[in-house]
């Protein structure tokens, strides 16, 4: 079963993986880097990297939408992740489609995790691991 470990400032622990930078892990358990290149366009505008609704659509193409019961978003250590308004958008139309949206500090977010995977829910996690 797949288990959240820890987190601290640049690092998740993954079923006692150490990941170094932000990652995405999809309703099967596997774990892939987050392409962050897919949104880096928009950085100019926010400082760092937000999260763009090129990259979420990205994420949801590999997988089957209508299987997804949550998407957790895990903003940092900080809460400090910027979502463009077209991600904020394409997230309200997962969540009127029946799809819960979880939005938490990265620290938060591994107890969500553990319980929902725990319980066997379908779920797509975008986790930041900085600020």
């Amino acid at each position: 079963m797949l288990m959240f470990n820890e987190t601290g400032f640049g690092y998740i622990v993954v079923n006692s993986k150490r990941y170094d930078h932000d990652i995405v892990v999809y309703p099967d358990g596997s774990v892939e880097a987050r392409l962050k290149n897919l949104s880096s366009k928009y950085k100019s505008m926010y400082g760092h990297t937000p999260l763009s609704k090129e990259e979420i659509e990205y994420y949801l193409s590999r997988m089957d939408p209508g299987k997804l019961e949550y998407i957790v978003i895990a903003l940092g250590q900080y809460g400090d992740l910027p979502l463009t308004p077209e991600a904020k958008k394409v997230l309200e139309d997962l969540s009127k489609h029946g799809v819960h949206v979880v939005m938490v500090k990265t620290p938060k977010a591994l107890s969500i995790l553990n319980r929902l995977y725990r319980e066997g829910r379908k779920v797509l996690s975008i986790i930041h691991v900085t600020c």
